[in-house]
C-alpha cells in the first residue's frame, strides 16, 4: 500500500508485465483499514490482492511486545519467513515452478536498503528470493508521476505522516476505532503509545 510498491504496480504495468500482487498484513486477521484499501485498489484494477500476516506479526507476539502481565500467548504462534509467503503463493497457489518477485523500495528510502540493492545489482540480481526493485533508482517526482497516472490511491495515513504504516505504532495512532481494537487485542499495552505521544 505504500508509495514506492503501488509505484512498482504502475511500473510494471506500465511495461506491460503481469504479475500476482501480495501482501502483508500488520496484525492476523489484517487492520479493517487495510482491508478497506485493498478492497478499493482490487475494484479499481480488476487483480486479486493475496493477504497474509506479516512474520513479524508472530515474532512480535512472541516477544510479548506491547503486553500486559497476566496476558496469555495464543496456544499456536505461527513461524515463517517472507519467502515462505512467496512459495505458498508461486508454487502452491498458481503451480509456477519459476517466478520473480519485484520488490517496491527505493535506495533513497534508506541506508540498508541501498546497501542490499546495490549488492544484489553487482550480483546481477542473485539472491534466495529471486528479488529485484524495479523503482530502486527513482527519483521522488519520477515515483509520484507514476502513481498519479496509476490513479491507484495511496492510503490515509499519508495525510498525516507522509509514509504508510509499516509498525505497530504508526498503525496505532493513525488508525481508527475499528483499528485499535484489533491491534489491542494482540498487544493490550498498545494504548500506552497515544499515552507517551500526548505527553
Amino acid at each position: 500500500r505504500g508509495k514506492d510498491s503501488v509505484g512498482a504496480w504502475a511500473l510494471l504495468d506500465k511495461c506491460g508485465i503481469d504479475f500476482t500482487p501480495y501482501y502483508l498484513m500488520q496484525a492476523y486477521g489484517g487492520l479493517p483499514s487495510e482491508h478497506r484499501h485493498l478492497d478499493r485498489i482490487e475494484r479499481l484494477t480488476g487483480k486479486k490482492i493475496h493477504r497474509y500476516t506479516h512474520p513479524g506479526f508472530w515474532d512480535l507476539v512472541r516477544k510479548r511486545v506491547f503486553s500486559a502481565p497476566g496476558h496469555d500467548l495464543p496456544a499456536k504462534l505461527l513461524s515463517y519467513e517472507i519467502g515462505d509467503v512467496e512459495i505458498e503463493i508461486a508454487r502452491f497457489e498458481n503451480g509456477w515452478d519459476d517466478w520473480q518477485v519485484a520488490n517496491g523500495c527505493r535506495k533513497s528510502d534508506s541506508h540498508n536498503r541501498m546497501m542490499v540493492i546495490s549488492r544484489f545489482e553487482k550480483t546481477g540480481w542473485l539472491n534466495p528470493r529471486k528479488v529485484v526493485y524495479p523503482v530502486a533508482d527513482l527519483r521522488y517526482d519520477e515515483l509520484e508521476l507514476l502513481i498519479e497516472e496509476s490513479g491507484i490511491p495511496l492510503p490515509h495515513e499519508y495525510r498525516s505522516i507522509v509514509r504508510s504504516t509499516d509498525d505497530l505504532v504508526n498503525a496505532w495512532l493513525t488508525g481508527d476505532a475499528d483499528d485499535r481494537a484489533a491491534l489491542e487485542k494482540w498487544f493490550p499495552a498498545i494504548p500506552t503509545c497515544q499515552f507517551r505521544h500526548a505527553i
